[in-house]
């Protein structure tokens, strides 16, 4: 007999199952407005990706920055994680020398801060603010455990070097309640102008 999906309408959840561990499967039964996701007419739930509804719910969330580093200097972001998990959606950097080098830190030694990052909302009709604060600039005393990291090397040889771009791969989630560190260091001989773009998204807990 095919499910009567129309019962379900009023719920915010519906449990579909559970996993090896125990966990509970849900499926969300209404957009990031609160409307219910049941077509009209067809009696089928309408199925959107993980990050597309994370984007809907207002729990995407992301940032671009750019500037120089000089020969041989690094430059340090800090993401402090609240209570919620965030999911790491990518991290990209173009730079204009090379070579280049990108590393991924947990739980580091933080000695300063730095400057505030602004985050952007991907839902722009939404009012969540990110629980993660992302920090420019600062020092640490220890790097923590390196988890990855991308080196960029010459492309091309005299006039016809080609400018690098370094990412730190997607898929990763991470603790809440830890500090995280992309470390941004110019192995080259001259300035390097850079440009960064990093998103992810959060929730109380991502399966």
């Amino acid at each position: 007999m095919a499910t009567n999906y129309f019962k379900w309408l009023g719920e915010k959840f519906k449990t579909i199952g559970t996993t090896e561990g125990g966990q509970a499967v849900q499926v969300s039964l209404t957009d990031g407005a609160g409307a219910p996701i049941i077509a009209d007419k067809s009696g089928g739930m309408r199925s959107i990706s993980e990050l597309q509804s994370a984007v809907h719910d207002g729990m995407m969330f992301g940032l671009s920055s750019h500037g120089t580093i000089t020969a041989g200097a690094s430059l340090i972001l800090l993401g402090v994680i609240g209570t919620r998990q965030v999911h790491f959606d990518g991290f990209k950097c173009d730079i204009s020398q090379t070579p280049f080098l990108i590393e991924f830190f947990e739980s580091p030694t933080v000695t300063t801060l730095g400057t505030q990052v602004a985050t952007r909302r991907r839902n722009r009709a939404n009012a969540n603010v990110s629980q993660m604060l992302v920090y420019s600039g600062g020092t640490v005393s220890a790097n923590g455990a390196l988890i990855d990291d991308d080196q960029l090397l010459l492309v091309g040889q005299g006039a016809n070097v080609l400018n690098g771009t370094g990412t730190i791969e997607d898929g990763w989630v991470l603790k809440a309640n830890t500090t995280y560190m992309i470390k941004l260091t110019n192995q080259a001989s001259s300035t390097t102008s850079f440009n960064t773009k990093f998103a992810w998204h959060e929730a109380e807990y991502i399966v």
